[in-house]
């Protein structure tokens, strides 16, 4: 989004179907962090951030894949910042099946 949005307050969006995730402040460096909601269906759809009064600041295409893992064509930072957020929670989630193993 860039550092010109820093301190605003957002609004992130999924579709297909319309569906609105949070109300977000951007940081500093331009960025917000989006949880995507664990009953979002899979399969391709638009992740939109837009200003308070609605006009849209960007948006990107995700693909969101089951276990909540996501890869995105997108190069905007919210997406980026999305799809960083799902790689380390895949990357807990693999750390976490180990220690099930070895103590098993």
């Amino acid at each position: 989004m860039g550092t010109e949005h820093a301190g605003k307050s957002v609004e992130a969006w999924l579709f297909s179907t319309p569906r609105h995730l949070s109300t977000l402040t951007v940081n500093a460096q331009g960025y917000v962090q989006i949880t995507m909601p664990n009953d979002a269906a899979t399969g391709p759809h638009r992740l939109v951030i837009a200003n308070a009064d609605g006009s849209v600041i960007g948006w990107g295409p995700i693909l969101l894949q089951a276990r909540g893992l996501a890869t995105t064509g997108g190069t905007l930072p919210l997406v980026g910042a999305a799809l960083g957020a799902t790689l380390l929670l895949g990357g807990a989630l693999v750390l976490a099946s180990r220690r099930r193993q070895r103590s098993a």
